[in-house]
Formats: structure tokens, sequence, C-alpha cells
């Protein structure tokens, strides 16, 4: 018997991450896109990070310098996350 739950994120993977691990996630039940879906896996950090913010999603990155130092200042609403963080939500 598998558990599932409602997703309380939305999540948007970026390019350095597996489409698996995008896949995983939405298994586990968590509403997750990557950036390929969007036609986006050669997008600037900026255009990645504004998709985020339109979808209300958190994008979720191991680019440890993701958007410096543009992208932070423009928008806090989307939270880039280390993958660390991620498995220990899993």
């Amino acid at each position: 018997m598998s558990f599932r739950y409602a997703s309380l994120h939305e999540f948007l993977l970026d390019q350095n991450l597996s489409p698996a691990l995008a896949a995983l996630l939405a298994e586990a039940g968590h509403d997750t896109v990557h950036v390929r879906d969007l036609d986006l896996n050669r997008a600037s950090d900026e255009r990645v990070m504004s998709r985020a913010v339109a979808d209300d999603r958190v994008l979720v990155s191991s680019d440890t310098d993701f958007g410096e130092p543009d992208t932070r200042r423009r928008d806090r609403r989307a939270a880039a996350k280390a993958i660390p963080q991620l498995e220990a939500a899993l």
C-alpha cells in the first residue's frame, strides 16, 4: 500500500537536476515540473526564476550560485533549495 498526500508545494526543478527526480517527486504526490517540460532547459537563471514566480512554484536547484546576483534582488517569492534540503523533506 502506498501513501499519497496532497502536495504542499509546487516544485520547478532546474536543468542541473534529473528529470527522473521530477518523476519521483510526482509519484510521491508532489506537483513537480522540470524546466525541460517547459522548454526552459537552456534559459537564463532569471528566466527560470521568473517562471517559478509566475507559476507560484518553489525552484529546486543544485546550482549554488543560481541567479547571482540579480535574481535574488528581483523577487524572493520563489526559493532556491539545495538537494539535501529536498531529500530531508521526502
